[in-house]
């Protein structure tokens, strides 16, 4: 197969059991681990010949929500929105694509774990990117927002591939 991601419209799913390299190869498609066997390809390009400029175009969604706790939901997307050299997303648009709209200007530490995870998916969102990694993104939610998301993530493989790391607990259709 010479190239498994990177094609708009397309959602892919790593599912399997513990230890069946799921994490491992996200690790390796976001170049959180650099020494690895073989050869990878993302957006048309070996992985190890990317610079910097891989991360304008893929976004990370990781199942730990990663947010500034003392910032409120709408300046963490804007700190993250700033670290971008391209077009971004604006904050409040984000937000509401999420259902957070309401807890915009809430300080993260204060957020449930649910909303933190949505709060994580539009920080994954907010480059705009071109391959988006996600990782159990629908973890904490209840039926109404996981359907909620679903579509979220749904509406951003029509510009993006997406990749997404289920476990064998979380076998929801996107």
């Amino acid at each position: 197969m010479d190239e498994l991601l990177g094609v708009p419209g397309e959602v892919f799913g790593f599912l399997g059991p513990s230890g069946a390299g799921k994490s491992t190869t996200q690790r390796v498609l976001t170049r959180l681990l650099r020494r690895y066997g073989g050869e990878v390809r993302v957006l048309g390009r070996p992985l190890r010949r990317w610079g910097q400029d891989y991360f304008e175009r893929v976004g990370v969604g990781f199942e730990l929500s990663a947010a500034f706790g003392r910032l409120t939901a709408r300046e963490n997307l804007a700190a993250f929105a700033s670290l971008y050299r391209g077009p971004v997303e604006e904050p409040d648009e984000l937000l509401a694509r999420v259902d957070l709209s309401d807890a915009a200007d809430r300080r993260v530490d204060d957020l449930s774990k649910g909303m933190r995870m949505r709060l994580n998916l539009a920080r994954a969102l907010v480059n705009r990117p071109d391959l988006l990694f996600l990782d159990e993104p629908t973890s904490g939610q209840d039926p109404v927002r996981a359907a909620l998301l679903r579509g979220v993530v749904r509406e951003a493989a029509v510009a993006s591939a997406v990749l997404l790391r289920r476990t064998w607990r979380s076998l929801h259709a996107v």
